[in-house]
């Protein structure tokens, strides 16, 4: 059956239907009686992808004119759909972000909790929602997950940052997906299994035409202020270093390569606590992975300076940091160790050395997540104002425009990865970033700006922007 485009074109034959291959039973043997679609994310979230709420109340067995009751079971769904954002699909087709998260639900963490439960059952899985449907072609791709929030998992709130027991999790739970697909990939090659899956630094490359000028505006910012203008102008002296230098440190031999979630901070993790009495939610009970489209192979210490440096706050890493990358150490040592011989040069002291080494990454990403999605000016965290070509009887000239827009993308996205098209893109960003700037500059957006400042702080004290 042919895949909706979004969440509008779902129909209950359609929901029968994957229903059906969930369940493993004939289509004809399920009635959708009602159902219902609604938007999956708010303003700013699901940047790369349409999300759909799905609800679904299904009736099994005997039809409507049976004197026996039909039994009818509720369904709570998140259904993801290609952008429909033109020019967001045309580059996330380009670099090949749908299949991968599709590889990614379908196949690959299913095996490597396989090759778990085969060795170490007792052991905690790799955590990520259960896939209901899934297809991925060329011109069609969706995944159905259960919907987590109905389950009681919410995502914490990213301006207040990741407390320690929910950093804890957080990292227990990367430290196996990293363990395992380690082990996994000496047997079976994930990079030749999956094509799909880039090594870090190309997927990182890929990300420059906006980091750069975001540095360019986290620049200007900086020197406009007496207390900030000699670190402004020190990132300055080093910015065109700074890239190469992280890029360089993460191509360069690591002791041990793996898969890696590559965008593992506070809003791609969803927690579920036990319930107390007086309403307030208790300790952590389960945990999961969401958003795998950025995936890659590579060192595992992007995870950890990716999550270390976007979603907690200096105070929690002043108190803390030692003891998590102990912790992450030994349970990746523990479980490699227990399933297949571990890494021979990957002690504490080594695992710590490639910490400090790639102390840029711990920077340069974090501060562009930091800067894009803290802000309240930022276009992309605003919902988009309603376009007069929404009004139904528009709907021919609206599929006419979105046509022109799809084929102006599929032309334009190749450019825009060329030596010409980065720099277009990188003069764009600066634009679009402007007010993002200018927020800074007021002082208003407080967390913001003490999240931003306390990470060139730290980094400035660790000797990043040194050349």
């Amino acid at each position: 059956m042919k895949t909706p485009r979004s969440g509008k074109d779902i129909t209950g034959p359609w929901l029968e239907y994957i229903l059906g291959e969930h369940l493993d039973k004939p289509p004809a043997s399920l009635k959708v009686v009602n159902f219902t679609v609604g938007p999956g994310a708010g303003p700013g979230d699901g940047f790369n992808s349409e999300l759909a709420k799905v609800t679904a109340e299904v009736a099994e067995g005997e039809d409507d004119n049976s004197p026996v009751p039909q039994q009818t079971t509720t369904f709570s769904m998140i259904a993801k759909f290609p952008s429909l954002e033109p020019m967001i699909h045309e580059i996330n087709r380009k670099f090949l972000t749908y299949e991968r998260e599709y590889v990614i639900y379908e196949e690959l963490i299913g095996n490597l909790n396989m090759l778990l439960v085969s060795k170490i059952p007792e052991e905690p899985k790799v955590p990520i929602p259960k896939l209901i449907y899934g297809k991925f072609s060329a011109k069609e791709f969706v995944l159905v997950l259960e919907n987590l929030k109905t389950k009681g998992y919410e995502t914490n709130d990213k301006r207040k940052g990741l407390d320690w027991p929910q950093l804890l999790t957080a990292i227990d739970s990367v430290a196996r997906l990293h363990a395992l697909s380690y082990v996994y990939n000496k047997a079976n090659d994930i990079k030749k299994e999956h094509p799909c899956i880039l090594t870090t630094s190309k997927m990182l490359s890929t990300l420059m035409p906006a980091v750069m000028p975001m540095l360019h505006n986290l620049v200007i910012f900086l020197k406009s202020s007496k207390e900030t203008e000699a670190l402004g102008q020190k990132i300055e002296d080093v910015k065109s270093s700074l890239l190469q230098k992280c890029l360089s440190i993460l191509t360069s031999e690591s002791p041990v390569t793996c898969l890696i979630h590559g965008d593992l901070w506070n809003n791609n993790l969803m927690y579920k606590h036990k319930d107390t009495e007086d309403g307030t939610a208790g300790e952590i009970e389960d945990m999961m992975l969401i958003d795998w489209g950025q995936c890659s192979f590579g060192s595992p210490i992007y995870d950890l300076q990716y999550i270390v440096y976007t979603s907690i706050t200096r105070q929690v890493r002043q108190a803390h940091l030692d003891e998590l990358l102990h912790h992450y150490h030994s349970t990746f040592m523990r479980l490699v160790t227990l399933i297949d011989a571990p890494p021979s040069n990957w002690d504490y002291d080594q695992f710590i050395a490639k910490w400090k080494e790639s102390r840029a990454a711990g920077f340069l990403f974090p501060f562009a997540l930091i800067l894009g999605t803290m802000s309240t000016t930022n276009p992309a965290n605003k919902k988009p104002e309603p376009s007069v070509l929404d009004k139904p009887y528009l709907a021919p000239v609206k599929a006419l425009v979105n046509g022109m827009k799809s084929g102006l993308a599929k032309v334009m996205a190749p450019i825009i990865f060329s030596s010409v098209g980065r720099s277009m893109v990188e003069g764009m960003f600066k634009r679009i970033m402007k007010p993002v700037v200018d927020e800074l500059k007021s002082g208003k957006n407080e967390v913001l700006n003490t999240r931003l400042l306390d990470l060139v702080y730290e980094a400035d004290e660790d000797g990043v922007f040194v050349e």
